[in-house]
C-alpha cells in the first residue's frame, strides 16, 4: 500500500517492518495498531490506529516525523523496545 506523507511516497511493500503491535497486543485501552517501518533509504515512518475516547471515531495517523515516532514508542512501549529501534539510552 502506498501512502503520501508530507509530500513523500511511502510503500509498505518495499519498507521493512521494525515494530508491529497489533490488536491483541494493544498499547492501551484506546490503541489498536501501531506499525513502524523503515524505507530502503533508511527513513522511518509509522502508522497508528486508535480512538481518542470510547465514543469517538477511530483515528488513522501516518507520520514520518522521527521525533513523533520516538515519543509514541517511548510512551507506549518498553525501554527495551525503544533501545532496539533507536539505540542505547544513557543509564541514569
Amino acid at each position: 500500500m502506498d501512502k503520501i506523507i508530507n509530500g513523500k511516497k511511502y510503500d509498505t511493500a518495499t519498507s521493512e517492518v521494525l515494530l508491529n503491535i497489533g490488536y491483541e497486543q494493544a498499547l492501551g485501552s484506546r490503541d489498536a495498531l501501531f506499525i513502524v517501518y523503515r524505507t530502503p533509504k533508511g527513513k522511518l515512518w509509522a502508522y497508528r490506529h486508535y480512538w481518542l475516547s470510547d465514543f469517538s471515531p477511530p483515528v488513522n495517523e501516518y507520520t514520518d516525523n522521527e521525533e513523533r515516532i520516538k515519543d509514541i514508542v517511548r510512551d507506549r512501549c518498553s525501554g527495551e523496545t525503544y533501545e532496539q529501534l533507536f539505540g542505547k539510552v544513557e543509564v541514569a
